[in-house]
Parts: structure tokens; C-alpha cells; sequence
């Protein structure tokens, strides 16, 4: 797996903002052996992925209109994340 190109998502208020000591240290372990990974800032509360996974699942599918939807209402509801 650590071959994956893939996103590794940090999420949770011990993640908030690039700058703070634990972020750095999580990035740079997890570069050092996952080198294909892109490692991001989640963009929302974990509650929003829960609702993004129930609509997959319902669905099928989860297209752009799902995610400008998904993000309008993030937003009005205090759930995105600060960057």
C-alpha cells in the first residue's frame, strides 16, 4: 500500500494549520514512506465525509452539483474547516 498514489487526508482540530509542530512531524513521517501519497488538509468537519459516504452509497454516485451542494451547506453550517 505505501505505493498507492493516493490523498491521505489529516482531519481533526490536533491538525489545524500547516505551521503546528504535530502536522509537521505526521507529514514527514508519513512522506518518508508513503512517497506517492499527497498529504492534505481535510476541507470539512468528518461529519461532511459521513454524509459524502451515505450519498455514495444511496446514489451511486456524488457529481459536482453534489459537491457545490455539499459545500454551500458545509459552510452555512459552520462545518468547513479552517485553512
Amino acid at each position: 500500500m505505501l505505493e498507492l498514489d493516493c490523498d491521505i487526508v489529516l482531519a481533526g482540530s490536533v491538525f489545524l494549520g500547516r505551521a503546528n509542530m504535530l502536522t509537521g512531524m505526521v507529514t514527514e513521517r508519513l512522506s518518508r514512506y508513503a512517497k506517492n501519497a499527497n498529504i492534505v488538509n481535510a476541507r470539512f468537519e468528518p461529519v461532511i465525509g459521513a454524509c459524502i459516504m451515505g450519498a455514495l452509497k444511496r446514489r451511486g454516485d456524488y457529481d459536482g452539483q453534489a459537491a457545490r451542494n455539499t459545500a454551500l451547506s458545509a459552510k452555512k453550517l459552520g462545518l468547513t474547516m479552517p485553512v
